[in-house]
């Protein structure tokens, strides 16, 4: 039979694993549509809060094109990362179909996080540490709410007094530049078409100027650390589109870690050695948050 050693552990205060999912609590209920976000709280905190640790909190945006958002697809990860000591949060954020601009589904995005914000107690949520994280189009709303934290013209009317400032964002595949991005394509039709039903025509050039990205650089009202993925044999959003925000926020100053994956398609990005890095980046991230705020 074969002799192991005896394995010693040290616990570090949080229960793996021990998650409870809470679903569809409404966080918004603007232009009479109610917006609903699911979340992974630590049973802990539930059952014993006096007795209980606070913890970030990922506030999470699947993509889809911003088309039929759905966040069932990374449930999974979701509840890996949860049990890893985090409070998860995955919303849905609206769709283009049913009327919400790109600029007015950032802004939802936005109001989750000032709704965890303010229900960080019933959630458990460290209120310091709230970390943006989107894929594919979710992956721009996370970088918007980024580089545009307490901007009162991007603030609705709900949780006006509470900060919407994230402490870290991470962008799989996200597209930055929408209007270089759909230029010329069938995709761009689709989206015009689906404006037009509802809007005027003048309208569609600043909606698709106002849903990107990168001219929020130029303010630079909020900095925070950045954790960007894309394939390099992304078949929907060019690689291109990635490396131009890398590119970017390098140039002003931001703390920033590109990670290319290799062979893997547009919706193959988030692999698992890649969930781990990105989650090692996190926390990082919040203990240097937390020696600066000690400092």
């Amino acid at each position: 039979m074969k002799e192991r050693a005896v394995q010693h552990f040290q616990f570090t205060g949080v229960e793996m694993g021990v998650v409870s999912l809470i679903p569809r609590a409404v966080y918004s209920n603007r232009n009479g549509q109610e917006l609903t976000l699911s979340l992974f709280v630590h049973k802990r905190w539930l059952c014993d809060r006096e007795h209980a640790q606070r913890l970030p909190v990922i506030v999470y945006f699947q993509g889809s094109g911003y088309l039929h958002p759905s966040y069932s697809h990374c449930m999974g990860q979701m509840a890996e990362m949860a049990s890893d000591g985090f409070v998860i949060a995955m919303m849905d954020c609206g769709s283009f179909t049913e009327g919400w601009s790109f600029l007015d589904i950032h802004r939802n995005f936005k109001t989750a996080v000032r709704y965890l914000r303010a229900n960080a107690d019933l959630y458990g949520i460290d209120p310091a540490h709230v970390i943006a994280w989107g894929t594919s189009s979710g992956g721009t709303s996370a970088v918007f709410a980024a580089l545009s934290g307490d901007v009162p013209e991007y603030k609705t009317d709900e949780y006006p007094d509470v900060s919407d400032a994230v402490q870290c964002a991470v962008d799989m595949a996200g597209p930055q530049d929408l209007r270089a991005l759909l230029a010329g394509t069938d995709h761009e039709k689709l989206y015009r078409d689906s404006w037009l039903s509802h809007a005027s025509e003048a309208d569609w050039e600043s909606v698709l100027d106002e849903g990107g990205t990168l001219r929020l650089l130029k303010a630079g009202p909020t900095r925070c650390p950045f954790y960007l993925a894309h394939s390099v044999d992304d078949e929907l959003v060019p690689l291109s589109q990635t490396k131009r925000l890398y590119g970017m926020l390098r140039e002003a100053g931001f703390d920033v870690q590109l990670a290319l994956v290799e062979g893997a398609s547009h919706t193959q990005t988030l692999t698992t050695e890649l969930l781990h890095a990105a989650m090692a980046f996190i926390k990082d991230a919040c203990r240097s948050d937390d020696r600066r705020s000690s400092g």
